[in-house]
């Protein structure tokens, strides 16, 4: 349920699964940031839609994430779903009619009368044609040099085990290993649970919330498991494309994650880890 408090302040409720394929393997444990992530865009689309005048089969692309997971854990002893409360604001848009065409949300999760975390988003909403015609421009600068089918490979590569990317499943593994000996880099898995073998609504890039888990997975290896990964703050500089090999790296000396295809960078990210359990 949403309701508004203000002109640009909204409440809305909801409810987490106790037991969730994002959460710790402890089901008391920490949530994963990206049920925060998936938590709050699905607010965000509702309010935008409601209150914005966005189109309803828009596009929003997302230009920039920040998560921050204050205090993960869930309330104990509690049986069945989570109610959770988030407190969004919207940032005033420039002019009214066109409000829903860039959008800036910040939103407090609350579960157990505790505050969880914060999410910040910045995205953009486009319509069918914008978004073909924006894809057709990248793939035109991208294809000069490729070679046809190259990315097939990544349905074929070996995953890295679960525990070494803060998961439960083999299938949920985003990651494998590159070829040859290259430390803290690792090529990207499109066969993963099956999330990514077909376009959506016309869509043909690899969707930012798979990114955004992707890089997730990353810190998590680049810790050695020795930290919860607690915050990321990631920018989308373009779309990245399905058909071409999608490789994930840590920067030498520091806490920045890229997202490559070949020269190009599609995303980066900087992330923070706290000590604790792991997701």
């Amino acid at each position: 349920m949403v309701v508004r408090r203000g002109t640009h302040h909204f409440t809305v409720s909801g409810l987490w699964p106790r037991a969730d394929e994002l959460c710790s393997a402890d089901p008391d444990g920490p949530r994963d940031l990206l049920l925060f992530l998936e938590t709050a865009q699905r607010a965000g689309r509702v309010i935008a839609q409601r209150h914005y005048r966005l189109p309803p089969h828009h596009l929003l692309a997302l230009r920039h994430i920040q998560i921050e997971d204050e205090h993960p854990e869930l309330p104990p002893h509690v049986a069945g779903p989570v109610p959770v409360g988030l407190d969004v604001s919207v940032a005033a848009p420039a002019a009214a009619s066109q409000s829903w065409r860039q959008l800036s949300m910040s939103t407090v999760l609350l579960a157990g009368g505790v505050r969880r975390g914060r999410v910040r988003l910045r995205w953009e909403a486009m319509s069918a044609q914008r978004y073909r015609a924006l894809r057709r421009r990248e793939r035109t600068a991208r294809d000069r040099g490729g070679r046809a089918g190259e990315g097939a490979a990544q349905c074929s590569l070996t995953p890295l085990r679960p525990a070494e990317v803060g998961r439960r499943r083999s299938r949920d593994v985003l990651l494998a290993a590159p070829h040859g000996d290259v430390s803290n880099t690792w090529r990207l898995r499109l066969d993963a649970a099956g999330r990514d073998r077909t376009a959506v609504g016309g869509r043909d890039h690899i969707p930012e919330r798979l990114l955004l888990d992707a890089l997730r997975q990353a810190a998590h290896a680049a810790e050695d498991r020795k930290a919860h990964v607690g915050g990321l703050d990631v920018s989308f500089t373009g779309f990245a494309a399905r058909d071409v090999p999608t490789v994930v790296e840590v920067v030498p000396g520091g806490r920045t994650l890229l997202v490559r295809q070949r020269e190009r960078t599609v995303a980066s990210a900087v992330f923070r880890s706290r000590a604790g359990r792991g997701n």
